[in-house]
C-alpha cells in the first residue's frame, strides 16, 4: 500500500495541533511548515516532518512540500493580521503573487496563495474533510433556544455575513438584537492561545 502523505501549512491557535493527530490517527504521513512566532512549537512532537519559514516565505514552503513528495496540503490555523506590518518577509515567489492581488483581503490573498500551490501540482485540501470527528453536526447542540434567543441568533446570522463580506471577522456577540463584540483583527484564535 503506498505511503499516504499530506501536506500542514500551519498557523496559529490549537488547530494545527488537532489536524496534525488527526491526520497521523487516520495514517497519514504528515509534513508540515510552520510559521516562526505563530506556531506552536509542540506541532514537531505531532508530525513527521516540520519545516520553519518566516511568513512570506512562499517559495520555501513550496519547496519544503516538494521536496517531501507531497502533493496535497491543507491550511490550518491563521496568521495574526499584525504580523503582517511588524514580521512580512516576503521572498521572489510571495512578491510575484502579491503583485497579482488587487487587495490583501484575507480571502483573496489565500485564493492567491493556493493558485500557486496548485501552479506546482500541489492542491489545497480542505482541513475540515480530515476532521469528521471535531465538527459540529447541523443542529442544536443544546436546549432549544427560546424565541428570544432564535431572534438574537437570526439577527447574529445576518451581522456576522455583514462583517464577513467586509472581512472585519467571522464572530459575533449578540444579546437582544445587540452586537455586544466583534472578532477583528486579533481572530477567533486568540482565546484558545491563552
Amino acid at each position: 500500500m503506498p505511503i499516504r502523505k499530506l501536506g500542514l501549512i500551519a498557523g496559529n491557535g490549537r488547530f494545527p495541533l488537532l489536524f496534525a493527530d488527526a491526520a497521523k490517527h487516520a495514517g497519514f504521513t504528515v509534513t508540515a511548515v510552520a510559521h516562526r512566532g505563530e506556531t506552536p512549537e509542540e506541532l514537531g512532537e505531532r508530525v513527521d516532518a516540520l519545516h520553519w519559514i518566516k511568513v512570506g516565505q512562499l517559495g520555501h514552503l513550496i519547496e519544503h512540500f516538494k521536496a517531501a513528495g507531497v502533493d496535497t496540503v491543507v491550511m490550518a490555523g491563521g496568521i495574526t493580521k499584525a504580523r503582517w506590518f511588524t514580521d512580512y518577509r516576503p521572498d521572489l515567489r510571495a512578491l510575484k503573487v502579491l503583485a497579482r492581488v488587487r487587495h490583501l483581503k484575507d480571502d483573496v490573498l489565500l485564493r492567491a496563495i493556493a493558485e500557486e500551490l496548485e501552479s506546482e501540482g500541489i492542491t489545497v485540501g480542505d482541513a475540515a474533510h480530515y476532521l469528521p470527528g471535531l465538527i459540529a453536526e447541523a443542529g442544536v447542540l443544546t436546549t432549544r433556544p427560546s424565541s428570544d434567543q432564535w431572534e438574537d441568533i437570526r439577527f447574529g446570522v445576518t451581522t456576522v455575513k455583514a462583517i464577513g463580506r467586509l472581512e472585519i471577522g467571522q464572530c459575533v456577540v449578540i444579546k437582544n438584537r445587540t452586537v455586544l463584540a466583534v472578532e477583528a483583527i486579533e481572530g477567533t484564535d486568540e482565546t484558545i492561545r491563552r
